[in-house]
């Protein structure tokens, strides 16, 4: 199903979020950026976008980035272990998001300045403990959807 799809590897299926689903190009991320309310928790910042949609109805109504700002982790290895934990946790949150019929919502994720600097200080950014906060920035990110 479209929700939850599978890549075959080798003789192991892995869960994988789909590139039409992702927002590639820098300015589709400046549109959103300056287009965008912003919605914070302790850990998390997403930038929120909602559009009309203007033709037929996508698979999933949700485009959706990751941010790890350069400046934050010189190290892409870092980088993109971080952006591997948002991905992940987006994926696993994305059906909780409730779109209204007739718009495409942009999301761009990121951490917040307080998890930049406890993650470079502490190197303990866990993702198991991220997924109550996440489903918290969801609940956040839908009481806006909603109105």
């Amino acid at each position: 199903d479209f929700m939850n799809p599978s890549v075959f590897h080798g003789n192991v299926y892995y869960k994988t979020l789909p590139k039409n689903e992702i927002i590639r190009g820098f300015e589709k991320f400046k549109n959103i950026f300056f287009k965008s309310r912003k919605i914070s928790t302790e850990n998390f910042k997403v930038y929120l976008n909602l559009e009309i949609l203007k033709n037929s109805p996508p698979d999933f109504p949700v485009l959706v980035g990751f941010l790890i700002p350069k400046k934050h982790f010189k190290l892409a290895v870092k980088r993109n272990y971080l952006k591997r934990i948002l991905k992940e946790l987006y994926r696993k949150h994305k059906t909780l998001l409730q779109v209204p019929n007739g718009y495409i919502v942009n999301l761009i994720f990121t951490f917040s300045d307080l998890a930049f600097e406890n993650e470079k200080r502490y190197n303990n950014l866990n993702f198991n403990d991220s997924v109550i906060e996440f489903n918290d920035l969801i609940k956040e990110i839908n009481k806006y959807l909603v109105k």
